[in-house]
């Protein structure tokens, strides 16, 4: 069952809301229905209407995973390789290895020593 999720609802436009088909929807929203299959639509209806969606390309997808593997596959020498292997340009391999170089020395920055104090250590209220 479907659930009617508008306030002003009424039982009759409940009933229309029901029973509404693929064929009653007006052309706009059919092609939707007939991609994502028509109860899939109504779920995309119930849960986002009135609201603007996103929709990422392809790319974005599948995008951490790729710079996953190829940080998992770069040894130092095959950046070239890499670059053919998944499409992507040697720049591409470049930044890709720098901003993982950039965010593991940011990281490392930001730990604490073993036995260091943290300012958070301090208690500030004894402290005359």
């Amino acid at each position: 069952m479907r659930k009617p999720n508008y306030n002003s609802m009424t039982p009759r436009v409940a009933e229309i809301f029901e029973n509404l088909r693929a064929d009653d929807l007006e052309d706009k929203y059919k092609e939707i229905a007939d991609i994502v299959g028509f109860e899939n639509f109504i779920k995309l209806v119930e849960n986002y209407a009135g609201n603007d969606i996103y929709i990422p390309q392809k790319y974005e997808l599948y995008r951490h995973e790729m710079y996953k593997a190829i940080l998992d596959e770069y040894d130092g020498t095959n950046i070239k390789r890499l670059a053919v292997a998944y499409g992507i340009s040697k720049k591409t391999i470049y930044n890709i290895l720098s901003g993982h170089l950039l965010k593991k020395k940011k990281k490392a920055k930001n730990e604490q020593m073993e036995g260091q104090m943290s300012i958070l250590d301090l208690d500030f209220y004894r402290i005359t």
